[in-house]
């Protein structure tokens, strides 16, 4: 059909063509002081017909031009340049459990993980770990240590944040869509997400000790 409407797109603007000359040939041989007029109103004219083309010829250009689709297949190496544009330190990880696996230092020194696990096809799953490398949340009183840690898990739902934990330690986590809308914004948010709550918790953390005259030895 799109041949068919340039058919007549080009046919209409030959005959408004035609007409327009004819009439201005006949009015400048029979009244010649309307010619001028006539003049500058068709010059008006083609002008206008000149704009509309234009504009036509830039909204089929943005029709055609190729829309950024993100893909299981190109979802890394979209990733990989996204973080490079950011100025992030970027690792490449060896695991056997995933597509791919990135760690990723943040200019405050956290870590986050950014994985396509085999076993969630349909996202990304960034994360960051909060290690007591020191043990030294063990130094708290057992029931200050579990009103601490509740403390942390209701900071992490606070912010929609998946709270898992191991031992001492805490797993901070978000899944991310892989879809062909995936954009990097989005990362970026979620990665600023994951990071505001790993810096909230790290301040409690290191709050909480402190009352108690504990360090909050970080590495």
């Amino acid at each position: 059909m799109n041949w068919l409407k340039n058919i007549l797109l080009n046919l209409i603007a030959s005959v408004l063509f035609v007409v327009g000359a004819s009439a201005f040939a006949y009015l400048r041989a029979s009244k010649e002081m309307w010619a001028p007029i006539i003049l500058y109103g068709l010059g008006g004219g083609c002008l206008m017909v000149l704009l509309f083309v234009a504009f036509l010829g830039i909204r089929r250009f943005a029709e055609l031009k190729p829309l950024l689709k993100i893909t299981h297949d190109n979802v890394e190496y979209h990733i990989k340049n996204w973080l490079d544009n950011f100025g992030m330190s970027v690792q490449r990880q060896k695991t056997d459990d995933a597509y791919f696996s990135f760690k990723v230092t943040l200019p405050n020194g956290n870590h986050v993980a950014i994985q396509h696990l085999k076993q969630l096809k349909q996202y990304l799953l960034l994360s960051i770990a909060i290690i007591d490398t020191h043990q030294v949340l063990s130094k708290l009183p057992p029931q200050e240590l579990d009103h601490l840690l509740t403390t942390d898990m209701l900071e992490a739902a606070r912010s929609l944040t998946t709270f898992e934990r191991s031992g001492l330690t805490i797993l901070l986590s978000k899944r991310l869509p892989i879809s062909p809308e995936l954009r990097e914004g989005k990362l970026i948010d979620i990665i600023e997400q994951l990071n505001s709550t790993t810096v909230a918790i790290q301040i409690i953390n290191t709050q909480a000790l402190a009352r108690h005259g504990i360090a909050n030895i970080q590495e």
